[in-house]
């Protein structure tokens, strides 16, 4: 490029001396022409040869400078070319320079942010294991190879009871009694050999002179420099070594409780085998008297089988033989009564009228016991009944008196049944509410609510009620709470309540107290059948 420069204003410079020298011969021309010499003489012929050669010189020169100022020139354009594609060439390795640069700065500058924060998180968590460091239980200490502690914890401080300037102007064997000098060599050997050593158990001489038990384990580290040192845990294990000790003395006391109590056991044992033995005999002598008894209750029961048909008999033949006279008694009293009718006294109509009383007692007495004996020996036909209809009918056939007002509540079930013994039930119940009251107009209520597997109807009125001492009275044979002379109950009608319902699984309560009315409530199985369920007449 400089070569070029050089060239180029060497041809300058000749053309400007080209143009000088032009100009000169221009004017010399002009001036001899100009002059007053002849110029066709021989003088005159040599100067106009010297100016005309002057003057073409400059002509010659001027092409040949004209010449090389094209070839400069096209050679400068050539350049020029070559330059400006350099220049585009430098410009794109400059951009891909550019590019490459902005990619590495970028690059840079990513690994710089990921850098910080890597070492933001290595400060966070040198910062927590500072803390666990500190605030750890463990001792933590750092010595170098020849045993002198170099950095150590609070932890490890309290275990030694040294103070810290004291602890670092001491060594690691310092600290260890001298019976410890065979395992620590061997851990030694542990250490140079795998890296680590421990955990083992040994004792350090606190600063007082006390012994403290500990467990340790280490490892062998290096730093930047190459220098090695020994990262140690220590775990104070006094609370441990107290808890093995009371483990042993009570393992010790324990073996002997055991022992003793294997003493006892044995004798317990042998005691256990006599009883065994003696109760084998026992259970042989028992089995004679279960055999004996299996017979025994066997003959008793055929004979009791037997006795309940004779009672049974009995019972009807008593009671169809009783009748026979009864309604003798109670005809010839009738006629009597008719054929002496105005004839008798006063006294004398009052006992034929309690002579007629005592023979419907007695009938009435007759028919209970009959019927109270069939109870649990008979079974009735069991039907789909609806137990509204049934408590109308039962009513109609009791014949109440027009005061008495009778409430069946709405929802009465229709259950798969024996209608016989459970319109008893409800005749009996629904009768002695209305025969013990002692006001005008009686009313009774009728109810019913499911229970699991059971109806509970309840039968209420509003009598005189019953003091709680006789509720388990009234539900006894020819037990009544009126005199005897009073009506004509017969002292039956509750019991037979009572055996039906128990003979059916259920149960039957009283709720009352004296001047409240009474609440009769008894359970009737709903017999398991599909067809059971809750009546929607009113």
């Amino acid at each position: 490029m400089n070569i070029r420069m050089s060239r180029f204003r060497s041809l300058r410079t000749l053309a400007l001396t080209l143009a000088l020298i032009f100009v000169v011969a221009a004017v010399s021309m002009a001036v001899f022409w100009l002059s007053p010499a002849d110029r066709f003489g021989s003088e005159g012929v040599l100067a106009n040869a010297v100016a005309i050669s002057i003057l073409i010189l400059p002509i010659l020169l001027t092409i040949v400078a004209i010449r090389l100022i094209s070839d400069h020139v096209a050679e400068r354009k050539s350049v020029e070319e070559k330059l400006q594609k350099a220049r585009d060439e430098l410009e794109v390795r400059v951009k891909q320079r550019t590019d490459e640069l902005s990619r590495t700065i970028d690059s840079l500058h990513t690994e710089a942010t990921e850098r910080k924060r890597v070492e933001d998180a290595l400060r966070e968590s040198e910062a927590k294991l500072r803390g666990l460091y500190e605030m750890s239980p463990l001792g933590f200490a750092l010595t170098d190879m020849k045993g002198r502690y170099v950095e150590f914890n609070e932890s490890f401080r309290r275990i030694c009871g040294y103070s810290e300037e004291e602890l670092k102007s001491l060594d690691y064997w310092k600290l260890t009694p001298k019976k410890y000098e065979a395992e620590e060599a061997k851990q030694l050997e542990s250490l140079n050999r795998a890296g680590h050593y421990g955990p083992f158990e040994k004792e350090y001489v606190r600063r007082d002179g006390t012994l403290v038990p500990l467990r340790l384990s280490g490892v062998l580290v290096e730093n930047r420099a190459g220098e090695h040192f020994i990262w140690s845990v220590v775990e104070d294990i006094t609370e441990r070594r107290q808890s093995e000790e009371v483990l042993r003395k009570t393992r010790d006391e324990l073996e002997v409780r055991v022992q003793k109590r294997t003493a006892e056991l044995l004798t317990i044992n042998r005691e256990l085998s006599r009883e065994v033995a003696e109760r084998g005999r026992a259970e042989g002598k028992l089995k004679e008297l279960n055999e004996t008894l299996e017979q025994r209750v066997a003959q008793r029961t055929a004979e009791a089988k037997r006795r309940a048909e004779e009672l049974e008999q009995f019972a009807y033949v008593t009671s169809h033989d009783l009748k026979a006279p009864l309604r003798g008694i109670a005809n010839l009293a009738d006629w009597l009564q008719e054929d002496l009718s105005g004839k008798l006294s006063k006294d004398t109509a009052e006992q034929f009228m309690l002579l007629k009383d005592r023979v419907g007692r007695m009938q009435a007495l007759i028919e209970g016991l009959l019927e109270y004996s069939r109870v649990g020996r008979t079974h009735g036909v069991s039907e789909l009944v609806d137990t509204r209809k049934l408590l109308e009918e039962t009513l109609d056939t009791l014949a109440l008196p027009a005061e008495v007002v009778v409430n069946i509540a709405p929802g009465m079930p229709t259950l798969r049944t024996d209608r016989l013994r459970l319109g008893q039930v409800f005749a009996n119940l629904v009768g002695n509410a209305v025969k013990h009251h002692d006001g005008s107009q009686p009313h009774v209520w009728v109810k019913v609510q499911e229970k699991n597997r059971f109806f509970e109807f309840s039968v209420a009125d509003d009598g005189p009620g019953i003091a709680p001492q006789y509720h388990e009275r009234v539900f006894m044979m020819f037990q009544t709470l009126m005199p005897r002379d009073v009506g004509n109950d017969s002292g039956i009608g509750l019991a037979l309540v009572k055996k039906i319902v128990e003979d059916q699984g259920g149960t039957v309560t009283l709720e009352s107290q004296e001047g409240e009315g009474s609440t009769f409530r008894f359970t009737w199985p709903k017999s398991g059948n599909a067809e059971a369920g809750f009546s929607t007449g009113e």
